[in-house]
């Protein structure tokens, strides 16, 4: 994460937010819920030694499917939602509310405080690095941001016992997301 973003060299409250990184984290934002489809792989860890790997695939309007390293699976369509774990077969329930992607700008709403980082390059592509914070997650966020297309292909999240890294690729290929 930048120093700017660094709540150990910045105090708790938030930094002030800096125009230019305004403008790229609004820009990054409306350019991921322009997404059709997307795969998403994330390392979540709780600080003591817990980490679940997962890869996840969304697919516009009303699809997603979940695998974890350890075999556990979850697909949602629309209404309805199917869970297995490992070996044992699937469950299906009926979902509170259905299920949409993308949902982007519901999950980063009410952020602030984006502060840019230096440029750099993620898999060989030149990124623009941006910082920021949802008040409502307590949570930090850092994105590395493809310079060219604007697309989110790293994401880290900092909040109180979740540290997670989720690498985003397959930008708009299309999957087949089916319940079992």
């Amino acid at each position: 994460m930048a120093v700017a973003a660094d709540p150990n060299r910045a105090g708790l409250d938030p930094p002030v937010p800096e125009p230019l990184a305004e403008q790229l984290f609004a820009a990054s934002l409306a350019r991921m819920e322009q997404l059709r489809s997307v795969r998403q792989r994330d390392a979540l860890a709780d600080g003591v030694g817990g980490v679940v790997l997962s890869t996840a695939r969304y697919v516009a309007p009303d699809r997603f499917s979940l695998q974890t390293a350890e075999g556990d699976a979850s697909i949602a369509v629309g209404p309805t939602q199917a869970f297995r774990r490992g070996d044992e077969p699937w469950r299906t329930v009926r979902r509170s509310a259905p299920f949409r992607y993308p949902t982007y700008g519901d999950n980063y709403v009410g952020a602030t405080a984006q502060r840019l980082g230096h440029d750099t390059t993620e898999g060989g592509t030149p990124v623009h690095v941006v910082t920021f914070y949802v008040p409502r997650d307590r949570a930090w966020y850092c994105w590395w941001v493809d310079a060219g297309d604007g697309r989110v292909v790293r994401e880290v999240m900092e909040a109180a016992s979740h540290y997670m890294t989720t690498r985003y690729d397959a930008f708009d290929e299309p999957f087949e997301i089916a319940l079992p």
